[in-house]
């Protein structure tokens, strides 16, 4: 999905509440401020809601948001950048 599209933001609410995973592609260095609590994970009751806009949106823990981006070297603001997560590498080893 792309940051504009039409009803994004209600793909985006759904996926929040119903624990489901959702990419944004080929954003820009400045982001919708709308999705700020989402990227921060500013939950509200006891990590229970979130806020988008107006709106209150039960937040599942399982929801992730992939956000991607064809820029070389993007600079985004700070808050954005706290609190990304890594990719994790595991290996198995067979004896």
């Amino acid at each position: 999905m792309r940051l504009g599209h039409k009803n994004y933001l209600d793909v985006i609410e759904r996926a929040v509440s119903m624990g489901e995973t959702v990419l944004i592609e080929n954003i820009d260095e400045s982001v919708d401020p709308v999705l700020d609590p989402i990227i921060g994970r500013n939950t509200i009751k006891k990590g229970r809601a979130v806020k988008m806009g107006d709106k209150e949106v039960e937040y599942n823990p399982t929801f992730r948001l992939i956000l991607h981006t064809k820029l070389a070297n993007p600079h985004y603001k700070p808050e954005m950048q706290v609190r990304p997560q890594q990719p994790r590498w595991f290996s198995e080893h067979h004896a």
